[in-house]
């Protein structure tokens, strides 16, 4: 079955200094052999405030995975946890006040008060870790705020700070839920919420809301870290009675020695062409990775959520891209078809969809690098190739070009 999009959820790193953390950077280079994720979500935690560990461990931790599983920065997704918050001064009396008035649902009392502010550490983390890329967003300026950002054109991930009143202390937490309503995002594409807490620890008044949200703004799935074990709780649809999305926690992802509570893993997630994304958790030991039934509906069959959107609206990005290198060849512009501005694009719908017709303008092109003698070139050749051949029913046009394609490799 043909994919979507693939990506990789980790959170609650408390990364330390220690061999368990060499030992799991090794096994994730064995997972990358399993599995190939195109973007990484990161539900909060990144440093351990009673170890007095700064951000410097977990960016050199994430930029480790990075260079492993070949993720570009601009598709990595960061979200705060309670344990990356900092104090300033009247941050304690201001979280009291709000806590009271949010036990009495006064949501809104939160937005008389500078929550920001205490993440001044975070932000500069998350710029420092950016900075070297190419991410202009609202992920780089305002991290500590709610934002969407839309994924390759795809999907929404809409990204929210459940930790403005995180103080340690035993109450509930809180989000920006103005700001979350407001949040604007692409109706024709499904979306996703990630945050570092669970529904249920949010404050009631902000729990329902949210769940407003996720009604009004058809939201696919809620995941998120926090617990440090993994679940799957359900969320109910607050207009439709018996629907539910799933709220999925990550477990701890990076490991801390005699940690005895925690589940220690990832969790993968692949959007196939059938609109389903599959969830599989990886849990780590000491021996490596291995797959975990964690979100198994029983041992043979695979935890999966529909994707929720407006199916006749998808865009088509293949048959776009695939009209406008046509128009290239038709107008036997060689020059502009050779010098290959489109292919990056190309590679990139090839990768999620497999599409003919793409392959057909990925084959060609490679076909005449070899012919330039581009050795290198004959590699992919192959590798679409073999993809081409697998497929059943194809386009006449196609098998034709795999035949001809085929005696340019023989000869």
């Amino acid at each position: 079955m043909q994919t979507n999009a693939r990506w990789l959820h980790i959170s609650d790193l408390h990364v330390f200094a220690e061999a368990d953390t060499t030992f799991m950077l090794d096994d994730y280079k064995e997972l990358a052999q399993v599995i190939s994720p195109q973007f990484l979500i990161v539900t909060g935690d990144f440093r351990h405030k009673s170890r007095q560990t700064d951000f410097s461990l977990a960016r050199r931790y994430l930029e480790a995975i990075l260079d492993i599983f070949r993720i570009d920065k601009a598709d990595v997704f960061l979200i705060p946890g309670n344990h990356d918050v900092n104090e300033y001064e009247g941050r304690s009396n201001s979280i009291i006040d709000i806590c009271q008035h949010s036990e009495n649902d006064d949501y809104d009392f939160y937005s008389h008060y500078p929550l920001n502010k205490g993440f001044s550490e975070y932000k500069n983390f998350v710029y420092e870790f950016y900075m070297d890329s190419n991410v202009r967003d609202s992920r780089a300026r305002c991290p500590e705020e709610i934002m969407c950002v839309t994924w390759n054109d795809m999907l929404n991930i809409i990204m929210i700070n459940t930790a403005l009143v995180s103080d340690g202390k035993e109450h509930g937490e809180i989000v920006d839920i103005n700001a979350l309503s407001q949040c604007r995002i692409e109706s024709d594409k499904p979306s996703i919420i990630i945050g570092h807490h669970s529904l249920e620890s949010l404050y009631p008044c902000f729990e329902e809301r949210i769940k407003g949200v996720i009604d009004r703004r058809k939201i696919s799935a809620y995941l998120h870290g926090d617990g440090h074990r993994y679940s799957n709780k359900p969320i109910s649809n607050i207009s439709t009675p018996n629907i539910t999305i799933p709220g999925i926690a990550c477990a701890k992802s990076a490991p801390q020695s005699g940690d005895q509570f925690s589940d220690i893993g990832i969790v993968y997630y692949e959007w196939q062409s059938d609109d389903n994304v599959y969830v599989q958790a990886y849990r780590w030991s000491p021996q490596g990775f291995r797959e975990d039934p964690a979100y198994y509906y029983n041992i043979n069959k695979q935890f999966s959520f529909p994707m929720i959107y407006k199916k006749e609206s998808k865009p088509d990005k293949a048959n776009v891209l695939y009209r406008q290198i046509k128009n290239i060849t038709e107008s036997n512009n060689y020059d502009l078809f050779i010098a290959g501005n489109w292919v990056e694009d190309a590679e990139k719908i090839w990768e999620s969809t497999y599409e003919e017709e793409i392959g057909r303008c990925l084959l060609l092109f490679y076909s005449i690098m070899v012919k330039n003698g581009v050795e290198d070139a004959k590699i992919r050749v192959k590798e679409i190739l073999c993809i081409l051949e697998a497929k059943e029913d194809k386009d006449r046009k196609t098998q034709n070009m795999i035949e001809s394609t085929k005696s340019l490799l023989c000869t």
